[in-house]
């Protein structure tokens, strides 16, 4: 209970009365919403959340069948460049223009992976590696190519547990949180501030950060005293070709690819920033169940062979590539653009051919159906 504190807008304090005298009662209630609006805050989150993935999964969706259909224009280029190449070693003026050609479709396969790691459509070989551990070699990379007006920080707890993840993925996570950071503070005295450490996930933090499950996890943390981004930059900064640079500086592209190789690790990605006071993300791995990893496998040898080949891909350059790849081994190979006729010429002739290699996505008869028939046969 509490004493009513006197009503400034009048000289009378309690006990009421009413003009003629007889007795007031004043009833109020108190309710404790605190739980209500933290739902609340939750249920707007997470609606946000779900917004920001359907819109990436959709123009995800659409970089990869992009960069699928850029593959097939790359691969008889690079394959058809290094047959031409072998053919010209005794020609250095020819053999170096066959080089640039290769150089500039390396550099556009490389956009390619770019373009697919945002998809999550490639996500590498994943092997036990340690955050801290890539970290702390991306930050003496980048020491030189940062003004030396910004100190870098880097913490690391000494027991943090490994990760399940592809190296070079998460090596272009730091490479670009680290350069955004730096690029924010321009040449200005600023700090970039990087920690990496254990953090327990909980049935509650999961709830209100999409793709985590409770657990351990491995978190970086990477700040920066720059400029700071306005909420609607924010919004926007992990869509692909989204950039507030001018002057053809930056794709648009670090940030979308980096959404895209954390998602597809299993992680998480948080942003928390203020226009003039700074930025920073916070990063979510899967810490590592010894049960997880992987068996490794040496690679096998090339060794080619006599053996008949079907090869079907309804591309006709990556068919005419490929044949000549396996003939150039010793292969037989019988080549189709047709999905339905490799099957006929299967019929008429199942024990003549050794092994079937064919494309997924083809028109009349996609590749998993074609084999289920053949194998039926």
């Amino acid at each position: 209970s509490w004493e009513i504190p006197p009503l400034p807008w009048t000289n009378l304090s309690p006990p009421f009365s009413a003009d003629d005298g007889s007795p007031l009662s004043i009833v109020g209630s108190l309710q404790d919403i605190t739980e209500r609006k933290r739902t609340e805050d939750e249920r707007e989150k997470l609606e946000k959340q779900l917004l920001h993935s359907q819109r990436m999964e959709t123009i995800g969706t659409l970089a990869g069948g992009i960069a699928h259909d850029f593959n097939n224009i790359l691969a008889p280029m690079t394959g058809y460049g290094e047959l031409l190449r072998e053919h010209l070693e005794s020609d250095e003026q020819a053999t170096g223009y066959v080089d640039r050609i290769l150089d500039g479709a390396t550099r556009a396969s490389e956009l390619v992976k770019q373009i697919l790691a945002f998809s999550r459509r490639e996500t590498g070989t994943k092997e036990r590696l340690r955050v801290d551990h890539i970290a702390s070699e991306a930050l003496k990379l980048l020491r030189a190519a940062i003004p030396t007006t910004i100190d870098i920080r880097f913490s690391d707890d000494p027991d943090c547990a490994p990760i399940l993840g592809d190296h070079t993925q998460i090596h272009q996570v730091v490479m670009n949180l680290c350069t955004n950071a730096a690029q924010a503070m321009g040449h200005e005295r600023g700090t970039l501030a990087v920690t990496v450490g254990m953090f327990m996930v909980d049935e509650d933090f999961a709830r209100v950060h999409s793709g985590l499950s409770p657990g351990p996890h491995v978190k970086m943390s990477v700040q920066d005293t720059g400029v700071g981004m306005s909420q609607d930059v924010q919004d926007k900064i992990f869509e692909p070709f989204f950039t507030t640079r001018t002057g053809g500086e930056g794709t648009g592209l670090g940030l979308a690819m980096t959404h895209g190789i954390i998602a597809a690790h299993g992680g998480h990605v948080s942003v928390f920033s203020q226009s003039n006071a700074g930025t920073r993300f916070d990063i979510y791995f899967p810490a590592l169940d010894v049960s997880d990893i992987p068996q490794e496998l040496p690679d096998p040898a090339i060794r080619g062979g006599d053996e008949h080949v079907m090869l079907v891909d309804d591309e006709e350059t990556v068919v005419d590539l490929a044949r000549e790849l396996l003939m150039s081994i010793g292969y037989k190979v019988s080549a189709f653009t047709k999905s339905l006729e490799a099957l006929d010429a299967f019929s008429a002739a199942p024990d003549s051919f050794d092994i079937i290699v064919t494309d997924h996505t083809m028109p009349e008869l996609i590749g998993t159906d074609l084999a289920k028939r053949a194998q039926a046969i």
